[in-house]
Parts: C-alpha cells; structure tokens; sequence
C-alpha cells in the first residue's frame, strides 16, 4: 500500500512539475495517450519500469540503447526515442520518453530548480555510456563522444529541464527528445552550455568512438551532487 501511495504521489508531482514549464518556444504540438506507469519493486530496493532500471545501492537509472551515430556532421541530440531524429543523434533507445522522466524523479531529480539561463532549470544529470569491446566492459562519460566547436568536449553534465505538456500529453513522448544538444522545452536533459541556444555547436569525435556502429549500449545517469 505505501509503495503505491509512494507512485501515485510521483505521478502527481510528475504532471505538477512539467505543468509550469516555460511556454514552447517550437510551433509543433503532439498529442496522444501517455503509457501506463506500472512499476516493479524487488526486494533489494531495485525498480523496474519497462525497460528502465533505478538500482537502489549505485543511486543510478540505466536502460538499454543502440549507438547509431547519424549521418548528419552536426549532432542536435544524444539520445532519441525517435526514428526520425536518427540522422542526427548518437543513441538510439526504445525506452519511452514519459517512463524516463519518472523514474528521474524516482532517482531523485527535481526539474523546478532555477538556473542562471533563461529557461533552464532543474537538478544535474550526469550520463555515462557502458559498452563492450572484445569481450571487455568499458564505461565512459558520455560527453566523450562529442567535440565542442571543434574540440574535444569536456563533461558538463545536463540539466533535468523536463518535457512540457500540451493538453495533458507529455511532449517528449511524442518528440523522442530524451537528451538534447540544444535547449528546446520539449525535451526531457538538456545540455548544460552557455550558448546551447544554437545547433551547430557539436559534432561526433572521431578520435574516440570507442565501437562499432549498431553497437548495443548502456546509458547510465546519475544525480550529480550540489
């Protein structure tokens, strides 16, 4: 009964929190049903939610991702939940968008913290990619797979802005914007950079792709400490 009592309570602070996002600064609209919530508790602490792991003793959320690289030179997103975003992101994930900003807040994730920016708010998200490569595991900030303005991109972590919500429907469901690399209210991590206002700021870095193409991964996030 109280680990009910516990989701009902994120389901409500879920919908309060995103209810005062900023107004869309993007024309586009999405709209359908949000997927059922339905967690799995073990006894362990661990939670499970489609896909979606909270272990309880490393404080980190992990799922399961596809690295797809994209065709585009300029990188605007990390990780989608989109076919059609694939050309230029990096990750490739079937996770649903609206579960992820759940279990975020089931880590421990606030997305009403202010920030210096306008439009920018909420805890920091650091992310991690844990791949294999001849049989040996390896595990590495996520930010190494970037260059910055031609540089190889050190890590800055990313803010938990939260998706927006047009008549009740998150949109970030519907975009697949799970992580983006430049600040757009629809999506759910938002990179932390002064100028993430424009979208040629990050391209792939070539000197450290680490595997292949197709490559199954990990993405793991944590809650950085302030």
């Amino acid at each position: 009964m109280k680990a009910r009592l516990k989701f009902k309570l994120i389901i409500t602070v879920l919908f309060l929190c995103c209810s005062f996002q900023d107004s869309p600064n993007r024309n586009i609209k999405y709209s359908g049903r949000n997927p059922v919530v339905r967690p799995i508790k073990h006894s362990n602490g661990n939670i499970e939610l489609n896909g979606i792991l909270f272990d309880a003793k490393a404080a980190e959320l992990s799922f399961p991702a596809e690295y797809i690289v994209g065709s585009e030179f300029n990188k605007e997103y990390l990780i989608t939940s989109s076919q059609e975003l694939v050309h230029e992101s990096l990750f490739y994930t079937k996770i649903q968008p609206f579960h992820l900003q759940f279990m975020l807040i089931v880590l421990g994730a606030d997305n009403t913290i202010p920030r210096e920016l306008p439009g920018r708010r909420g805890s920091i998200i650091d992310i991690e990619v844990e791949f294999e490569v001849n049989k040996k595991k390896y595990r590495r900030n996520i930010e190494s797979w970037l260059n910055e303005e031609g540089k190889p991109m050190k890590r800055r972590g990313f803010y938990f802005l939260g998706s927006r919500i047009h008549k009740n429907f998150f949109q970030a469901q519907g975009s697949g914007k799970v992580c983006s690399l430049w600040h757009q209210d629809d999506a759910i991590l938002d990179i932390i950079h002064p100028k993430n206002d424009a979208g040629d700021l990050f391209s792939l870095n070539k000197k450290n792709i680490a595997m292949h193409k197709f490559s199954q991964v990990k993405i793991i996030l944590s809650l950085r400490k302030e």
